[in-house]
């Protein structure tokens, strides 16, 4: 058995405070900040993108797909994007489809909404349900687990929802209020 004392246990450390460590040369003192990459604001940047977005939005309509082939649903709703990211979406089917309950739907959701610039994506992160449980054909297509597609045009939003094949389930258009 190997017993460690005195000396020998702190043979490595060396007595007393350390003293900062010294640079020389044109690099200067460690602690020196450094210069980061400015943040890009530029038409159809992150920042660009966000300051589109924000705000409420109306439903204008409001179409799904069943067995390929796109079907009109008669609803309403308001979406909400906010300066730090958060979506929500209160919207409420005017017409129960069919096989449905006997009163209207309630399509509430609020989350994250994570942008991806370069693809026009939007995905959902940290999803809370307020709205009624959906019928499947309905829940199916506005499921908020899919990628969202986007597209920003003078005040007007499109929000296309693919599934895990890449193939829209519902399309959404939205137009910005003042």
């Amino acid at each position: 058995m190997l017993v460690l004392t005195g000396a020998a246990f702190l043979g490595g450390c060396a007595p007393g405070p350390l003293s900062p460590p010294k640079m020389s040369g044109p690099s200067g003192p460690i602690n020196k900040p450094l210069k980061g990459s400015d943040v890009e604001a530029g038409a159809g940047s992150l920042e660009d993108v966000r300051r589109q977005l924000e705000g409420t939005w109306s439903l204008v309509w409001y179409d799904i797909y069943e067995n390929g082939k796109r079907r009109r649903l008669p609803a309403t709703g308001d979406l909400v994007y906010d300066a730090y990211g958060n979506l929500t979406l209160h919207g409420q089917l005017k017409e129960t489809p069919s096989g449905g309950d006997a009163r209207p739907l309630a399509l509430n959701y609020a989350g994250r909404a994570v942008l991806d610039v370069r693809t026009r994506e939007i995905r959902m992160q940290d999803v809370t349900a307020t709205g009624d449980p959906l019928p499947r054909p309905v829940e199916d297509q506005v499921n908020t687990a899919s990628v969202r597609h986007y597209e920003l045009k003078a005040g007007t939003l499109t929000l296309t929802v693919v599934d895990n094949n890449g193939k829209p389930t519902a399309v959404s258009s939205w137009k910005k209020r003042s």
